[in-house]
């Protein structure tokens, strides 16, 4: 941005340091109409003579408006025929416009650009600045092409500004071009006779002297340094902003992430809980039954399957399932099958006790009266009544021998 009050970038305006500050010397590169229809020589419209403009001329009209536009920082207009403006040359020129009243003495002359309906512009006039009573004469330059409608606009991609920011890229035929015109003797007739001009007004006003050498130069300065901060602002704003939104991702990204975890766990744990409710009725149906009396235990569900051994009567057994009239049990770690009529799931009454006989009782195999004698105990003989059972039956042990008597002998 501290170029702009370089001297060395003054162009058209010579000693004019207000016109270098302002960067108005605008010329245009190839585009619409122009950029199609090139000549079979572009530079050769640099070397002809000036036309001058009318005052009714479609050109010398869209340089008024021009000016008009830019004495009044009406941005908006000048985007309407100047084309193309960065933010930072929209900026100056809203800054600039505070200290311009008007801009007048307009004299437009032209040249032929590189392609048919292009032309190069040397626009005389004077700056009235609000506050100082003597005009500056200048001259400004625009490179004006014709678009697709056939209506002229400002091309500003060779603009001053961005020639000297580099804020567009500019085309190289256009740039000779320009050159080609600047180093005519006409061009250079005319920029002396107004840098003449200049240098005279600013002899004649101390205020213009001092306005343009001191008082803007330093609003200038002070422009660049508030714009510069504002980018800044700017820019850390629209950082500030990036980091949000990519922290505002990030969180979403997490909520999300903790979402599927969660929804994960409350599979896990549905999971979990249906297999339970499975062991559970895994559980409940191999439950605990009792054998009603002394029962065969077969390999499979069949009176004629191999006979794996006894449980005796009242002995707690492991149900595993139902299949039919047979109950499928756990036998000794392996699987049985006994006749489900011969189970009960009701616990007989326990009542393990020492009984002195008053009678010959038979201590019989089975909770029958035709089962086995194991031994007959004798009038006081000492019984130990293991388990009592509903049937009538109780399970009793004589010495080492352990059997079956009925339940009324031995009270």
């Amino acid at each position: 941005m501290k170029k702009f009050l370089d001297k060395k970038y003054y162009r058209y305006y010579g000693a004019v340091v207000v016109f270098a500050l302002m960067m108005v010397v605008l010329f245009l590169g190839t585009k619409g109409k122009a950029g199609s229809d090139s000549k079979d020589d572009p530079m050769a419209g640099a070397t002809k003579k000036f036309e001058v403009s009318k005052g009714d001329d479609e050109l010398k009209t869209l340089i008024s408006d021009y000016y008009t536009a830019y004495a009044n920082g009406d941005v908006a207009s000048l985007e309407n025929i100047c084309t193309p403006l960065s933010d930072s040359e929209k900026s100056f020129i809203t800054f600039f416009s505070q200290y311009v009243e008007e801009y007048k003495d307009l004299k437009v002359q032209y040249k032929d650009g590189a392609a048919e309906g292009a032309y190069l512009v040397s626009a005389e006039m004077s700056i009235k600045f609000k506050d100082v009573d003597t005009a500056a004469p200048g001259l400004d330059f625009f490179y004006v092409e014709t678009n697709e409608d056939g209506k002229l606009f400002i091309n500003n991609l060779y603009g001053s500004y961005n020639k000297e920011n580099g804020e567009y890229e500019m085309d190289p035929t256009i740039q000779k071009l320009i050159k080609t015109y600047e180093d005519q003797d006409d061009m250079a007739a005319l920029s002396d006779k107004v840098t003449e001009a200049y240098n005279k007004a600013l002899e004649d006003d101390p205020a213009l002297d001092s306005f343009i050498n001191q008082t803007f130069q330093e609003a200038a300065v002070a422009w660049v340094s508030q714009y510069q901060q504002e980018v800044k602002a700017a820019e850390e704003a629209a950082a500030a902003e990036q980091a949000a939104a990519e922290q505002a991702a990030a969180e979403a990204a997490a909520a999300e992430q903790a979402a599927a975890e969660a929804a994960a766990a409350e599979q896990a744990a549905a999971e979990a809980a249906a297999a339970e409710q499975a062991a559970a009725a895994a559980a409940q149906n191999t439950s605990n039954i009792y054998s009603k009396a002394q029962i065969n235990v077969r390999a499979s569900a069949s009176t004629e399957a191999e006979q794996l051994g006894q449980i005796v009567a009242g002995k707690p057994i492991t149900k595993v399932s139902e299949e039919g009239e047979w109950t499928k049990i756990d036998y000794n770690g392996n699987t049985g099958y006994v006749k489900s009529e011969y189970l009960t799931t009701v616990k007989s009454g326990s009542s393990e006790r020492s009984v002195t006989l008053t009678d010959t009782v038979n201590i019989r195999s089975g909770m029958a009266e035709d089962a086995n004698i194991l031994r007959k105990a004798a009038n006081g003989d000492t019984v130990t009544v293991l388990m009592d059972f509903d049937c009538g039956w109780s399970r009793v042990k004589v010495g080492e021998a352990e059997g079956f008597a009925k339940t009324d002998v031995i009270k």
